[in-house]
Parts: C-alpha cells; sequence; structure tokens
C-alpha cells in the first residue's frame, strides 16, 4: 500500500468524497482527509523531507535532494508533526526526521499525527496513539478513527456521528447522520441530507439548509444550494459570494478555484474572476504557485495566472518547502519552483 495515495481520483469523485462525508464507507487505510483536496489530492503537499522510493524501499529527501533518511523501508508516509509512519516487514511505526524510531514497528495500520495524536491498529483494534506512545481506545466499532481537527475527531456509532476529544471522550453527542471535520472553529453537521455548520460546544452556529458544503478555510466555506449553483459563505452562513459557479473548491492564499462553464479559473474573496477560467483542470495555491491541466498535461501558474513551469507532467502536487511531486509515465518524482528536477521520476 502506498501510503501516498492509490489510484489517481477525478474532480468528480473528490467532490463526493469531500461533500459528503459518509465516515461509515471510507476506506480504513485511506490517507486521505475531509480537508479540501484536488484532482491529483494522492500527491499530498510535503514539507522539511519527501518520501521517496529507490530500488524497492522507501526512504526521505530534503529540498536540496539530499538523502536525509536511508531507503530502508517497505512502505512510508509524509512527515506529520515531526513524525512519519513506516513499514517493516507487516507492522508499521514512527520515525523522527532523523530516521531514530520514536514508536517502534508493532501497529498493523498507522496513520499521520494531527493534534498530536495518530489513529493506529494495534492487535486487529484501533486506537489513537501518543507521541509518548500512550494509547487512547477507540470504543466506537462501525465507523474509522478519523484524525483529530483543532481538538475534535468525528466518531459513529448506530448511524449518529458526532465528535470525541482528544481524551477520548464524547465531546458532541452523536446526533447527526453526518459530520465533517473542524476547520477555523465550525464543523460540517449533516440531518435530512441538508448540512450546517456548529461550533466546538455543539451549538448550531449555522441552520441545516445547504445541499452541500466543504469546510471553512480563511473565514469562507464553499457552498452549494443545489447539483450546479455553487458559492461562498461567511461564518454566519451568509452568502458573501454568490451562487454563480458549477462548482468550486475552498481558498487557498486568498484565492479558490471556479468552474465556470466547464473551465476552471480563480476568484477572490469578493467573488471577482482573478485568473480567467481557461484551465481543464486546476488545483490549490500554495507557495505562489498552482498546478493546472491544459490538455492532458499539468504544469503551474503564478497568482497572475502565468504560466511559469509548462505542461509537461501526467499529474503535479501542491508545492511545499520549495518542492512539489509531480508524476511522468506513472513514475513520481520531484521539482523546485522553478520546473527543474532535485530528484528525478522513478519507481
Amino acid at each position: 500500500m502506498d501510503r501516498r495515495g492509490s489510484a489517481l481520483m477525478t474532480r468528480s469523485t473528490l467532490a463526493i468524497a469531500v461533500a459528503i462525508l459518509l465516515l461509515g464507507t471510507l476506506q480504513a487505510s485511506a490517507n486521505s482527509t475531509a480537508t479540501i483536496r484536488p484532482a491529483n489530492y494522492d500527491l499530498p503537499k510535503q514539507s522539511h523531507l519527501f518520501v521517496v522510493k529507490n530500488k524497492g524501499k522507501y526512504g526521505f529527501i530534503d529540498k536540496s535532494a539530499r538523502i536525509a533518511v536511508p531507503f530502508a523501508f517497505d512502505d512510508a508516509g509524509i512527515f506529520s508533526e515531526g513524525l512519519a509512519a513506516v513499514l517493516v516487514g507487516d507492522l508499521w511505526g514512527y520515525i523522527d526526521m532523523d530516521g531514530r524510531f520514536v514508536l517502534p514497528p508493532k501497529f498493523g495500520l498507522a496513520e499521520p499525527f494531527s493534534d498530536g495524536l495518530a489513529a493506529v491498529q494495534l492487535d486487529g483494534k484501533w486506537g489513537f496513539v501518543s507521541r509518548m506512545g500512550e494509547m487512547i481506545p477507540f470504543p466506537f466499532t462501525d465507523v474509522f478513527p478519523y484524525p483529530f481537527r483543532e481538538g475534535l475527531a468525528p466518531y459513529g456509532e448506530h448511524e449518529s456521528r458526532g465528535y470525541i476529544g482528544t481524551s477520548g471522550q464524547i465531546k458532541i453527542r452523536g446526533q447527526y447522520q453526518d459530520v465533517g471535520f473542524f476547520h477555523d472553529g465550525l464543523g460540517a453537521v449533516c440531518n435530512d441530507y441538508k448540512w450546517g455548520y456548529v461550533d466546538s460546544s455543539g451549538n448550531l452556529v449555522i441552520p441545516e439548509k445547504l445541499y452541500m458544503t466543504y469546510g471553512f478555510s480563511e473565514g469562507l466555506a464553499a457552498a452549494a444550494m443545489d447539483d450546479d449553483r455553487w458559492g461562498f459563505i461567511d461564518k454566519a452562513g451568509k452568502f458573501v459570494i454568490p451562487l454563480h459557479f458549477q462548482e468550486v473548491f475552498g481558498f487557498s492564499e486568498d484565492m479558490a478555484a471556479v468552474n465556470v462553464h466547464g473551465k476552471w479559473g480563480y476568484v477572490d474573496k469578493s467573488g471577482s474572476i482573478v485568473i480567467a477560467a481557461r484551465f481543464d483542470d486546476t488545483s490549490a495555491f500554495s507557495e505562489g504557485l498552482a498546478p493546472v491541466q491544459i490538455g492532458k498535461k499539468w504544469g503551474y501558474i503564478d497568482a497572475h495566472g502565468t504560466v511559469v513551469i509548462e505542461p509537461s507532467f501526467d499529474n503535479a502536487g501542491e508545492f511545499g518547502d520549495g518542492l512539489a511531486e509531480v508524476e511522468v509515465a506513472g513514475k513520481r518524482g520531484y521539482i523546485n519552483t522553478s520546473g527543474a528536477f532535485v530528484w528525478p521520476a522513478s519507481e
């Protein structure tokens, strides 16, 4: 299992996975979250150290392509909160950025850290582990223990969804048909197939009236009233950017991707088009650049919409710490912000 993802998701598939967060239907081994990810989300943004595969083994490089952690593992995940899950034989453990084991390999499955905890499977049962190895049992059996965001994580039991805190206690009781992750202090909740938002105390602050919605990002949330009318709401639930778009994705670096008559461009927080809708697919801005698809190939644009890295990749991830993971003919490598390979596409 490649911890960076499996098959590439189409944008329409991703929209369903993100907007309709049916916790019981997602794979327990998935490395995805409910945060807004582009169509190429299985090439996640990484930072500080970057996972690579060489001669069948996984290790890590730094942004200068220096080997920082030797190729010694059978699989590996990205670093999160200074630790990365690595596979040795059939068991997962966690290493630090020097390649030293902080938590020895003993887990059947291991997810990234968030809010100081990581979901792990031990002896066939799921729970959360701290950096010190302290285990918090996960007593709910019908859903996978999802990552914490802002101190809360979704849980489900007997078809009802709610949130637990970092000590495993129920913080917002299961009373919803579905829930999403917390972002910017609010979590999306659903009853009768309509979405609204609660605060961290469980108070309903935006009524359940939305057809679909994503998590808040930079103070706004993408929201829809039907299949093909999308806009953005503020934290009062008011549409501050009208329902003018066929699809939208969340804000990043003060811009959001929007679909206008089948092509993708970007708007600012006033709703004005700042980069014309002329791309076949897009992704979020990160470090001043965004992946875009022109025809069948991916390249990168800057904040003015100028193509600065020519479309030559079969897939392209977001930049993190100066590097982005790209795919060419089924092989993955890393480029810098000039578009030059610092680690050639391989394996």
